[in-house]
């Protein structure tokens, strides 16, 4: 699986988990504020990961080899 498609597919799955939550969560007074932090956490996290992920795959200054001669 190629850099672009495992970022994709764990986008997709936040997404999915994001409206699982939404979908399910029970009718309380303070439903609002718990779905709200619950999605966030997970954009957050996900966002922690794939912004790294994604400059190890393509950097924006590539690294030089240095060739030693003994």
């Amino acid at each position: 699986m190629s850099g672009a498609g495992i970022v994709l597919g764990l986008l997709f799955a936040v997404i999915g988990v994001s409206l699982v939550i939404v979908k399910l969560w029970p009718k309380s007074p303070e439903r609002n504020l718990i779905v709200t932090s619950l999605v966030l956490t997970l954009s957050c996290l996900y966002l922690m990961w794939a912004v790294p992920y994604m400059a190890q795959l393509h950097p924006l200054v590539p690294p030089k080899r240095t060739v030693q001669h003994h």
